[in-house]
């Protein structure tokens, strides 16, 4: 069985300006502002049991490893 690499990220958050870098079938979330993101990223890695990593575009994903 291989994985693909879209069955390991789980989310991506990014905010309002940022919207148009992200397409796909992920779970996306749009935030109002970098304050909301970081604050997203955290709950969310949590929930899911993953890690957060900063594309450092205005984009993090949330992945699991």
């Amino acid at each position: 069985m291989s994985t693909v690499i879209s069955d390991l990220i789980l989310a991506v958050v990014t905010t309002k300006e940022n919207r148009d870098k992200v397409t796909g079938s992920t779970a996306v979330f749009i935030t109002e502002d970098q304050e909301e993101q970081s604050r997203l990223c955290l709950l969310l890695s949590r929930i899911l049991k993953g890690m957060t990593h900063d594309l450092e575009n205005g984009v993090f994903i949330i992945v699991k490893h």
